[in-house]
């Protein structure tokens, strides 16, 4: 166990970094990384409970960069994905919720790798909100749908961090509610929770320092490609399972 805590402490320091850096990032490689070390339910409560701890820190440091709009759109719209999303997560199986969580890293790997256009305005918000937070209450990752949103509203690269960090955190906030009304707090998510916290702020500031001076391209390829790897390692590892 405790071998497997001090990876889960490198892994969430990597994932907060590379979350510093882009605005998005830190529930996609944590979660899939985290569900090889411990069982896929374990990483997704975890992961959810430290990305509101960490996009709590970057929404208040970046707070006066914050567009309401679509953080208010998205806001709502995670009010009816959530709850279903929590149904969701309920009911899957381990090895089903490997196999949606590998997939899921799969195919939102590739919207970002072919950078998926969506037209913008508060419906592509609301629609955004919806999905990410019925994926943030099943899988850990709602990301995606929000990115492809901001692209759209083609913010400033330091507002759309901000954006993004407030919009997270507000679903985050839903979504740990409900994850601890239904008991799904263990033992062991709780552990990686304790050790996992100081590795967020270490991760945070030492990608907040290199947030202007790393090339956003090289950061963006070592994302995708550490998603990319991280999926297929979950997908066979929930066929290898069954």
């Amino acid at each position: 166990m405790v071998e497997v805590l001090a990876l889960a402490f490198v892994l969430i320091l990597v994932a907060a970094a590379a979350q510093a850096v882009t605005g998005f990032g830190f529930v996609m490689v944590a979660v899939p990384l985290l569900a090889l070390l411990v069982d896929a339910r374990t990483a997704v409560v975890a992961c959810i409970a430290l990305g509101l701890l960490l996009t709590s820190i970057g929404w208040f440091a970046d707070r006066t960069q914050v567009c309401w709009r679509p953080v208010l759109a998205i806001a709502v719209g995670a009010l009816i994905g959530i709850p279903i999303g929590l149904s969701v997560f309920t009911v899957l199986s381990q090895q089903t919720l490997t196999l949606v969580i590998g997939v899921a890293v799969l195919a939102f790997t590739a919207l970002l790798t072919f950078r998926a256009r969506v037209p913008g305005g508060v419906r592509t918000e609301f629609v955004a909100g919806a999905v990410s937070g019925g994926m943030l209450a099943t899988t850990g990752m709602n990301g995606p749908p929000m990115v492809l949103a901001l692209q759209a509203a083609d913010l400033p690269p330091l507002v759309t961090r901000a954006t993004l960090q407030a919009a997270f955190t507000l679903q985050s906030i839903l979504a740990v509610s409900g994850l601890a009304l239904a008991g799904h707090f263990s033992r062991t998510s709780l552990a990686v929770l304790a050790v996992g916290t100081p590795a967020l702020w270490i991760g945070w500031g030492v990608g907040d320092r290199f947030f202007r001076r790393l090339s956003a391209k090289r950061v963006r390829a070592i994302i995708l490609v550490t998603l990319a790897i991280s999926g297929l390692l979950m997908v066979r590892s929930a066929i290898t399972t069954g």
